[in-house]
């Protein structure tokens, strides 16, 4: 394995007026970056990144990096290893020598926080070294806080395409409280210890054999104790001669471990981190550093921490990296084969063709998250279709989840063109990640609704970026979503030529049957409205606002899986005057004035009838009348009113949340209605950029 040392420069920290944190200091950082028989060469591969614990330095890593080399170097190329960097600490390792003279005339403490090596670390992710790379985090102990914080000072929704963290050592703050007795009693105790310790020896030997035969040192392995003595011990002289004493001294290695805000507000932040990109939790068996409790509440989803994967290494306790690095690089390797479902992106909108509409200011930019699911390498499948899901008024992208890993399985074994290459599901402006992105933008100038028709607008120039360059698209709309969909091809610069439309219950009516039906329809329209602005939107929990969704209509009705998604990407962290909460994310009464929005309704009643004549066109129907009216469906079903559907299917005990109510059934429809798609139709593009 080849490695080169780097010195990177360290920017100041967001937290500049913490304690420990001194902002006109500048340090370093020491960084190694790994490489193994030309692995530089797998531009589609990962490049992992890993933070040490406290009191480690960055060689610590090097039997696993090594062991993930060989294991990964045989997989499909999307799996193997492009590189891996390791990083010290300002305080430990080669970054404490670098950085001994200016901590000694700044800090008295000599302690540098860990906000200020998570601003270090993200800076080097936003540097052009790492442009195009698939980066996946690794943390150990401490050096989860600074991973997690590093995602807090980067600009991108997802910064990360996975981050394993491997014996957290935190809580958040009202739980450390609630066992203050028993935290503090620990870090007293590691206090204590690390000051008595010794720290000087004769030689690099003598070292190494004083430590080997004492604990935790005596239960390493071999290998990383004698990285330690080489990497983490230096040359000095003192009275009686030379001498060789720790890089990083034991009184910052203290004091660091007393250093508790990072790590209390790493726990609350890191929640919202798991609905953004994979998260993956590493534990010893051996409860030796961080309490069963603590290992069990942070295993709990009914926390918040919704973690993809959670691991047990037998065994091992607190110090896995050094004692087992075989196993532990084993277990990652599992990880890294995960097949990753989904991607997460920020897309630029751009302006809507009705600019002067009532709910639209086109003077403020809006972003659209989106996220990109694959199966399977099924990205591979180039002659295979890619579908476009849009979600219905008060829901979110994740919605659609369990309906299209359904299809993905559903589809694999037929023809390729009938297979699915990739699905992407979009936040509509106002909802979702996409409302905790322009939130700040949709209080100066959008006081009531996005519109539909902006949606639409963003939906048309990701379908013409070069992103969808021959793909054969198929996009699938539910209620407004299917509204969106419908405007999308208005907004193409080049004719519309998807292989198909699907729209599930459709809220879109004609404007004459409207106003025929006007007492009816505004006496829905006010009952929705009153009944969403008056909803509760704060709980305690994300497990006290399942508890309640589950027992209350619409939700009780729901597939649990879809509302267990709700909870967890419907709504996010946030401090209300009791303390922690989770709230919506979509403001209730940005979902309220979204259901008055009629005109994008109306309109696509009239656009959909002139695509059903050029395009296959397919509607798909709950057979309750709940939201829909019958004479909303008749009218808009009958081929009499100048609409030619490709096909129109009934799902039988479902009403207007199908999507909710039963993915599954759902999902078996739309396969049906895929495997009719025109092999070999692909839709043209445009010079759009994203």
């Amino acid at each position: 394995m080849n490695s080169e040392l780097f010195v990177l420069d360290c920017p100041p920290s967001p937290e500049a007026e913490y304690e420990y944190v001194n902002a006109p200091t500048s340090l370093k950082m020491a960084a190694k970056r790994y490489t193994k028989n030309g692995s530089e060469l797998q531009t589609r591969g990962l490049t992992l990144l890993f933070a040490h614990c406290i009191g480690a330095h960055k060689e610590q890593w090097e039997p696993v990096i090594d062991k993930l080399f060989d294991l990964q170097h045989s997989k499909t190329v999307s799996h193997r290893i492009r590189e891996a960097w390791s990083f010290d600490w300002q305080s430990h390792g080669d970054s404490a020598v670098l950085n001994r003279e200016q901590l000694k005339e700044a800090r008295p403490t000599l302690v540098v926080a860990a906000y200020e090596w998570a601003a270090a670390i993200s800076a080097f992710v936003e540097s052009p070294r790492m442009e195009g790379h698939r980066i996946v985090t690794l943390g150990h102990s401490g050096g989860v806080g600074a991973l997690v914080h590093s995602a807090r000072y980067l600009r991108q929704l997802r910064p990360y395409h996975a981050m394993i963290i491997i014996e957290p050592a935190f809580l958040p703050r009202d739980l450390f409280h609630l066992y203050q007795h028993q935290n503090l009693a620990a870090v007293n105790f590691v206090y204590s210890t690390t000051l008595s310790r010794r720290e000087s020896w004769a030689s690099r030997k003598e070292a190494f054999d004083y430590l080997r035969q004492r604990t935790p040192c005596s239960l390493w392995d071999e290998r990383v104790l004698r990285l330690f003595v080489e990497h983490a011990l230096e040359d000095s002289d003192n009275q009686d001669g030379r001498s060789v004493i720790l890089k990083c001294c034991k009184q910052v290695e203290a004091k660091t471990y007393c250093d508790l805000e990072p790590a209390l507000e790493a726990a609350v932040y890191l929640k919202s981190l798991c609905s953004r990109f994979p998260i993956h939790l590493i534990w010893g068996s051996i409860d030796d550093f961080v309490p069963g409790f603590a290992k069990e509440i942070l295993s709990d989803p009914g926390q918040g921490w919704t973690f993809s994967s959670i691991s047990k290494i037998d065994g091992s306790g607190h110090m896995v990296v050094q004692e087992n690095p075989d196993r532990l690089a084993l277990t990652i390797a599992g990880i890294l084969d995960i097949p990753c479902l989904h991607e997460l992106f920020v897309l630029e909108c751009p302006p809507s063709l009705e600019a002067e509409y009532e709910y639209m200011n086109t003077s403020t930019s809006l972003d659209m998250a989106a996220k990109r699911y694959t199966k399977n390498s099924s990205e591979k499948q180039t002659q295979g279709l890619t579908l476009l899901f849009a979600h219905c008024i008060g829901a979110h992208k994740e919605q659609w989840e369990p309906v299209i890993d359904r299809l993905f399985d559903l589809q694999e074994p037929k023809k390729a063109p009938y297979r699915i290459r990739e699905a992407w599901s979009f936040d509509w402006q106002s909802h979702g990640d996409s409302a905790t992105l322009n939130r700040e933008r949709l209080q100066r100038s959008r006081p009531y609704a996005t519109s539909g028709y902006e949606w639409a607008a963003a939906i048309a120039g990701f379908i013409e970026s070069p992103r969808l360059k021959d793909h054969r698209v198929v996009v699938v709309g539910h209620s407004a979503g299917a509204g969106a969909m419908v405007h999308s091809t208005r907004y193409l610069h080049q004719p519309c030529n998807y292989n198909a439309i699907i729209l599930v219950e459709p809220s879109f009516v004609p404007r004459e049957l409207f106003h025929f039906h006007q007492r009816e329809q505004l006496a829905s329209l006010q009952l929705v409205y009153s009944a969403t602005a008056a909803r509760r939107n704060s709980w305690n929990s994300r497990r006290d606002a399942f508890d309640y969704f589950r027992k209350r209509m619409p939700c009780s009705l729901w597939d649990e899986r879809v509302l267990k998604l709700y909870v967890e990407h419907g709504l996010e962290d946030s401090v209300g005057q009791d303390g922690p909460c989770v709230v919506l994310k979509c403001d209730k009464f940005h979902e309220a004035t979204s259901y008055c929005d009629a005109e994008p309704a109306f309109e696509a009643a009239v656009h959909v009838k002139g695509l059903s004549t050029s395009l296959p066109v397919h509607f798909i129907w709950g057979s309750k009348n709940d939201f829909v009216p019958e004479f909303v469906k008749r009218v808009i079903s009958d081929p009499a009113e100048g609409r030619r559907f490709a096909s129109i299917t009934k799902i039988d005990g479902c009403g207007h949340m199908v999507v909710q109510e039963n993915p599954d059934k759902l999902a078996l429809t739309i396969a049906q209605l895929l495997d009719t798609t025109t092999p070999g139709a692909i839709v043209s593009r445009g010079s759009s950029k994203l």
